[in-house]
């Protein structure tokens, strides 16, 4: 028996060892997978057991220790930096470094861990605490207690036998409302309370503390000044770091199952200055459903998750329409940051004077910087809000900077709640409008070729008014619909609409037809050539189309991120000048300089039109 195994693994060596590789490995990571399971386990076990559903429900211990990552720490505060994912700053485990600075209590009797809302302040107490109480060799060297920092909380401290063997975790200091209220005497109340504790940790957001209060010429170290004894409490102070690309890989691979992956990492990639937020990366499961289709879907999602956690002290819709209009405001003065002394004028300025500054300054889209000045989470935050405030109207001014590549990409992809069409903005700039004299395709109409100067930006529907946006415009204004092309679907380019009603849409629609200038300046996008790519690839015509209407967007769109500027079906401008050519037209129709004028006023099922707005 033995010697005819080893004959077949003499001939069969190469397979038995590619076998073997298989198995060990499987087995690896299954022990992997099992490993981290039952400490998840353990640690929701722990928790529950010894802190109770009234301090933590089961649910947030779930939430907190499921698929955890264990964070870094730093010394300076991250949110002083754009995308502070660059912060270069010395950073250790945070885990390693409390640690140490338990070991030593006499050393830092307070500690301070100061992160912004998402980076996982509660999650890292609630992890340490069941990993505290999971080891013989920690809970031999002192006791851990744990309490939010809540109305009852000095009555929980004062519960606690053996203070001083006792490191004390006080949890979210900046959600108390005594806090809010008046944090100087709260902490002073806090730190009488806990003077006979072996050391005591604190978690509270970075802009709780206004910046003042923050000793610049010693490093680490926090201070609150106590009005009533005349002297300050001292807190050594980490910052919670923002996750590294192997720690957001790590959580990718530790939250989702191997087939999952690749669609987190897409999600991923639409916010990358988002995802070093541990919250963000908790969203993930919800993010990576098929409604999430787009960086405007995952920041519009991420923005109601984060009001709806602020919801306690400020109504999410107030708080939303607050950081529109001020993300307006900032753009409009060509900054990025507003003074704490604002906050409270501005929410008057915008008709919300019952908001307060308190309500505003400690909330999840706004962070401090170092010089107490507020700014959105992020940059991009706040361009995915300006964006969303124009096109739903909540102000409609011109702003007066030019866009950035985001706000153009948001633009593009965030529908419009009227119409339900996407409109992308569209920079001012120069083109040569018409045809040269060397394109054999020109005609007489095309010439003489010359410079076109468009003075000011613009807004332009990405594709031409479907039926579906027509539809919902007839319904609302009582407009008769004719019959479409029987091969029309709710995403085709409407047709067999007249001048003048096309012209009553746009108005409707909060804006006009485009000029012909303004039509083929969107077309080229800064391109020269008679079109804006390979005809096949972004237009419908004669050669592809099968002689029948298509729905929109399913060609390439052009640099400008328009569709269907060519092909597919007419479009008119002002002054019934058609463009574009359509799905019948062959291929020297289908230009970027190629116009036909008709006087008649026809509806044609082969014309369509497209909203242009200032």
């Amino acid at each position: 028996m033995t010697a005819d195994i080893l004959g077949w693994l003499d001939q069969h060596g190469e397979l038995a060892a590619k076998v073997l590789g298989i198995f060990v490995g499987v087995m690896v990571a299954v022990a992997g997978l099992c490993r981290n399971v039952i400490r998840d386990w353990w640690a929701r076990r722990t928790l529950s057991s010894r802190l109770g559903a009234e301090a933590y429900p089961a649910e947030v211990i779930k939430a907190s220790t499921r698929y955890y990552i264990r964070p870094d720490c730093q010394g300076a505060d991250p949110a002083g930096d754009e995308d502070f994912r660059n912060v270069v700053s010395p950073r250790e485990p945070l885990f390693t470094t409390m640690d140490r600075l338990l070991e030593k209590p006499s050393e830092h009797k307070h500690v301070i861990v100061l992160a912004d809302s998402g980076m996982g302040k509660t999650s890292f107490l609630l992890n340490y605490y069941a990993c505290h109480w999971s080891s013989r060799k920690r809970r031999e060297r002192f006791n851990l207690h744990l309490l939010p920092v809540n109305a009852d909380v000095v009555a929980g401290i004062q519960r606690v036998s053996r203070p001083t063997e006792t490191v004390l975790f006080l949890d979210a200091l900046d959600e108390d409302p005594a806090a809010m209220k008046d944090h100087q005497a709260r902490v002073k109340e806090l730190v009488d309370a806990t003077r006979m504790f072996r050391t005591v940790v604190i978690t509270c957001r970075s802009q709780f503390f206004p910046k003042e209060e923050e000793i610049p010429d010693q490093t680490g170290v926090l201070k609150v000044a106590d009005t009533g004894d005349k002297k300050d409490h001292r807190f050594k102070k980490l910052y919670l770091a923002p996750f590294t690309e192997e720690q957001i890989e790590k959580a990718i691979k530790r939250r989702f199952r191997r087939r999952d992956r690749e669609a987190a990492r897409r999600v991923v990639d639409m916010i990358p200055e988002l995802v070093a937020r541990p919250l963000i990366l908790s969203y993930l499961e919800d993010l990576i459903g098929g409604q999430y289709k787009t960086a405007s879907d995952v920041y519009e999602r991420i923005i109601d998750r984060w009001v709806e956690r602020d919801e306690y002290w400020v109504n999410k819709e107030d708080m939303k329409r607050f950081s529109e209009k001020l993300a307006v405001e900032m753009f409009r003065r060509g900054e990025q940051r507003v003074p704490e002394a604002e906050l409270e004028p501005l929410a008057a300025q915008f008709g919300m004077k019952h908001l307060k500054s308190w309500q505003l300054r400690g909330r999840s889209l706004l962070n401090r910087d170092a010089q107490s000045r507020y700014k959105f989470a992020h940059r991009s935050i706040g361009e995915y809000l300006c964006v969303r405030a124009w096109q739903t109207e909540v102000d409609k001014a011109e702003p007066g900077h030019a866009r950035t590549e985001l706000m153009r990409q948001f633009a593009s992809e965030t529908k419009d709640p009227k119409t339900g069409l996407h409109f992308c903005w569209i920079p001012p700039g120069k083109f040569m409008m018409g045809s040269p004299d060397t394109d054999p395709d020109a005609r007489d109409n095309e010439k003489p070729q010359r410079e076109v100067t468009i003075a000011k930006g613009f807004w332009m529907a990405v594709t031409p008014v479907t039926v579906a946006a027509y539809r919902r415009y007839s319904k609302e204004t009582g407009t008769v619909m004719r019959e479409q092309p029987k091969e029309s679907t709710e995403d085709c380019p409407v047709v067999r609409v007249r001048y003048d009603e096309a012209a009553a849409y746009c108005r409707w629609a909060g804006g006009r037809l485009p000029t012909e200038q303004e039509w083929e300046y969107a077309c080229r996008a800064g391109t020269t050539g008679s079109r804006y790519g390979p005809l096949d690839r972004i237009a419908w015509y004669e050669g592809n189309s099968g002689h029948k209407i298509h729905p929109v967007a399913r060609k390439d769109p052009n640099k400008f991120g328009l569709y269907d500027m060519l092909g597919n079906v007419w479009e008119v401008c002002e002054g019934r000048i058609w463009r574009g050519g359509a799905y019948w037209n062959d291929p020297a129709e289908v230009r970027a300089a190629f116009r036909d004028v008709d006087d008649l006023d026809f509806d044609l099922n082969d014309l369509g039109f497209r909203c242009f707005r200032e």
